[in-house]
């Protein structure tokens, strides 16, 4: 599998545009750790978002294909909206760090 690690984090999104991350070490332990952005809130980002990053890089693993961000990249996604925008986001510091609007198809 080589010599890089699997971020510990998970993004979702649901169905009315909010975005969680959440970090498998707290929900293994079922103890919980939040994420502190400047406004002292969870971290949650609402927007018009979903996740993903363009620079992904793959191996295959016993039940079909394993997607994972590099550690140089660790912390970073993509979210896109109905309304086309799409955003990149930093979850370590819980901040937008580019916002595309109108994004072409």
């Amino acid at each position: 599998m080589g010599s890089s690690s699997v971020s510990p984090l998970i993004v979702t999104g649901g169905k009315g545009g909010d975005v969680g991350v959440h970090d498998f070490r707290y929900i293994a332990t079922r103890i919980p750790k939040k994420h502190k952005n400047s406004d002292n809130d969870e971290q949650k980002f609402s927007a018009s978002s979903t996740a993903g990053l363009h620079n992904k890089h793959r191996d295959q693993n016993g039940n079909g294909m394993l997607w994972y961000i590099p550690k140089a990249h660790s912390g970073f996604f993509l979210t896109g909206s109905k309304d086309r925008d799409v955003k990149l986001w930093d979850a370590k510091r819980a901040k937008l760090v580019y916002h595309w609007q109108k994004h072409a198809r």
